[in-house]
Order: structure tokens, then sequence, then C-alpha cells
């Protein structure tokens, strides 16, 4: 029995494997390029700042220090004397706004997705589209209006401003209507034989459904959130309220000579969450990449 060949008479398994290994090679190849950077700022953290641009690059602290993390940490703060803030303070104020900036969505778009999938009404593909249809208006556009509504319910200068604005998404709605349309309706009509009603279906049928789909999204809005530069730095200007992003930048422009190793030990401790929270719902996250866009 002869193996089958290619075009180049190299036998077709050989070829196939060969193409994995260049695909492995090409992806691990991005992926490190992808992490160098965090491997720099985990680095750069521990270094003292004479250290910090020796060439060639000392992936490995020649000296090892703390000192960093200490003056971020300690009783001193990131800011100047006059703007002064505790770092505690600046990642409790991003808790508080993305905790609410993650649930608020989540629930809205689980509601407005299954309304938008299984709900019969009048219109509801034209309100769908035109709805979706608000995703490809620039952020940017919408900074002044947001503003000035803010100004309007005086909720300017105070953590709502960075809360109310983001209830509701439509990337997240849209995303949880194609997941409910993998349902399959027999598990509706079974809830509604029950006598389940809308918000019962949601809860019973619907959320256990949609996991993975509902992590993903979770994962999203908790990194859109807690990143967030551009609303905070235009809602808020009392330090006291400064998320972290805010406090770093603020502590950049607050000195005439930059303190690298302070800045990296700041994001490091800023991009903990982040790192937590990932590694708890990465499979969730690729079940989700996996099932999207499948109709059940």
């Amino acid at each position: 029995m002869t193996a089958t060949r290619g075009f180049s008479g190299i036998p077709r398994k050989t070829q196939v494997e060969a193409a994995r290994w260049l695909v492995t090679g090409f992806v691990f190849a991005v992926g490190l390029l992808t992490i160098i950077p965090f491997i720099w700022m985990i680095s750069t953290s521990f270094k003292r700042e004479v250290d910090v641009f020796s060439f060639p690059i000392q992936w490995i602290p020649p000296v090892f220090t703390t000192q960093p993390y200490e003056r971020v940490l300690g009783v001193g703060s990131l800011l100047s004397a006059s703007r002064s803030v505790p770092f505690w303070k600046a990642y409790l104020n991003s808790i508080t706004v993305t905790i609410p900036g993650v649930v608020g969505p989540l629930i809205t778009s689980t509601l407005a997705g299954y309304a938008f999938a299984r709900l019969r009404f009048p219109g509801r593909q034209a309100i769908f589209l035109l709805y979706l249809g608000t995703m490809i208006i620039p952020e940017q556009v919408l900074m002044v209006p947001r503003f000035m509504i803010a100004n309007w319910l005086h909720i300017y200068n105070t953590h709502w401003a960075l809360i109310l604005p983001y209830m509701i998404t439509a990337f997240g709605v849209f995303l949880i209507r194609q997941a409910c349309l993998t349902i399959p309706q027999d598990l509706f009509d079974a809830a509604q034989i029950d006598g389940a009603g809308h918000l019962q279906r949601v809860w019973t049928v619907v959320v256990p459904s949609i996991g993975p789909q509902l992590s993903a999204l979770a994962l999203i809005l908790f990194i859109w959130r807690w990143n967030d530069y551009s609303t905070p730095l235009i809602m808020i200007n009392r330090s006291e309220l400064f998320t972290i992003p805010l406090t770093v930048a603020a502590f950049i422009e607050s000195h005439s000579e930059v303190n690298y190793p302070a800045i990296m030990a700041a994001a490091v401790l800023g991009t903990i969450p982040l790192m937590i929270l990932f590694i708890f719902i990465n499979k969730y996250f690729v079940q989700s990449v996996v099932s999207s866009g499948v109709k059940g």
C-alpha cells in the first residue's frame, strides 16, 4: 500500500505535519513578541532607575529591589504633594467603577438579547439593526454629548458619570442575541408549558445555556472599564476620584524626570486583576469563540 503523495512527490501526511509545525512556530513567534513588553514591564518594576535602559537589555535585574512597589504602596503617594492620592485609593476607585460597569451591562445585554432573539413584536428586526448601527459611531464622537448629559444630570465629577453611560452596550446585546439563537426552541416551549414567565425563562434557560458567552462578555467589559482612560479624563478632575490609569498618567505629568520602575510597578499592580480574571474564565472565553456564529 503506497502513501498518498502531493504534487511535489512528498507524502501528504508529511506535508500536513510540516504545515502544522510551521503554523505552530509562527503562532509561537507572534505570542513571544506579544509577551515581551509584559516581561519587560515586570522586570523593570524590580530594577533601580539606573538599570532601566542599560544595553543590552537585562531581563533579570542586576540588583533586585522592591523600592518601586514600596513607593507605590507606601505611605507616600504617586502624585505630587498638591494632588496626592494613595495608590490603594485609585485601586478602590477602579473597582468601584468597574464592578457596576460589568454587572449592569451583563444584565441589560442578557434581557435585550433574549428579547431580540425570542420575542415577536412589530419592527423587531428594524429596531435591532438600528441599535446595531450605533456600533459604528466612534467613541470620541460621543464624549461631548456624554459630558453635557452628565453635567445636566449633576453627576459630573462623580463616579456615576463613569458608570451610567455604559449600562447598555450594543456589542453585548449583539453577542447575547446570537447566543440565544443557538438555544433550541424546545427548551423555551417546555419552560412556557411549566408556567415560566419571560424572566424565569431567562434565568432558567438562557443563563445556564450561554455561560461561555456571558463569561467572555464579562471579561471584555472588565478590560474596557478597568483600562478606560479617556472617559475618566473628561468626567473627573478631583484626584481623590482618580482611577488607576489617571493616577499613573498624573504621576508622569507631575515629575520632570519619569520614574520608570515606579510606573511599571503601578502597571503590574493594575494588571493583576485582569490576569486573575482571565485565568479563571479563559476556558469559557475559548468556548465562546468556538461557538460564536453557530445557530442551532
